[in-house]
């Protein structure tokens, strides 16, 4: 089914990039807001002082010192990764390929199909032209159809990225 039809294999490929997005920003969320049942936000907050500055009593430390070295990992280690910026990172892989793979279906779909002929009479010319045509609106009525895939998924892909980047801001750290 998909070898010749492009605009199934557009949209399963998608498809599969939003299913994959969608799982991934859960995973996200769950990882940076997760909150046990029985704390409420404001108690986990005032744990997640105490805890801070229990390490930097324990270290024999001060953040003036840290920050004074080169160490270009504390930056990570001083701020915390947002869900967006875990989701940004774990399908960073993704974009490539499937930029690559529907701008080559788009390619080949956008390539004029040239028949010549050898030597046959003008009889046969109108045939030819309506065939020709036929093919083209064809090539257009899926190119269009793909655009149509495209502005969906985008659609959609933002609103979960938007909810996931309303989240982080209620937890401030946007």
């Amino acid at each position: 089914r998909l070898a010749h039809d492009s605009v199934a294999y557009v949209g399963d490929m998608l498809a599969f990039a939003f299913r994959s997005l969608s799982t991934e920003a859960d995973v996200a969320m769950t990882i940076v807001h997760y909150q046990k049942e029985d704390e409420s936000p404001e108690e986990k907050e005032q744990g997640e002082s105490d805890t801070n500055e229990a390490q930097v009593e324990e270290s024999g430390e001060t953040k003036e010192n840290d920050l004074e070295g080169n160490d270009e990992s504390f930056d990570y280690a001083e701020k915390p990764l947002s869900a967006s910026d875990i989701l940004s990172t774990s399908l960073s892989g993704m974009a490539r390929p499937l930029k690559s793979r529907i701008v080559q279906v788009i390619t080949t779909l956008s390539n004029r199909v040239d028949g010549e002929s050898d030597g046959e009479s003008d009889d046969g010319m109108l045939d030819e032209f309506e065939e020709e045509g036929s093919i083209v609106r064809k090539k257009l009525t899926r190119l269009y159809e793909i655009c149509g895939l495209l502005l969906f998924y985008i659609s959609a892909m933002e609103k979960t990225v938007r909810k996931l980047e309303a989240a982080d801001e209620k937890k401030g750290l946007i």
